[in-house]
């Protein structure tokens, strides 16, 4: 009977680390999405700015062609990142 207890009680360790392991990883991975999702953000805006300044400097080609890969690219990174995620 103590052994039974014993080995009961060690399993329920072993769970126990588990799920506080898998709680880790779960707030890790919230973490690096954030990060990763605010460095895109800061990445866009200076891409966006950059097309912006082109345009105003009368570099209407380059601007355009600039700002518009930059917001074809997000598309499709966003829509990478959405079917990923669904797998």
């Amino acid at each position: 009977m103590e052994r039974t207890e014993k080995e009961q009680d060690a399993r329920i360790d072993f769970n126990r680390e588990r799920m506080n392991l898998a709680k880790n990883e779960q707030k890790q991975r919230f973490r690096y999405d954030m990060t990763a999702l605010m460095f895109a953000f800061v990445i866009v805006l200076i891409f966006i700015g950059a097309a912006i300044y082109l345009i105003a400097n009368e570099k209407y080609v380059s601007g355009s062609i600039f700002g518009g890969a930059v917001v074809v690219l997000l598309v499709k990174y966003f829509i990478s990142s959405s079917k990923q995620k669904q797998q």
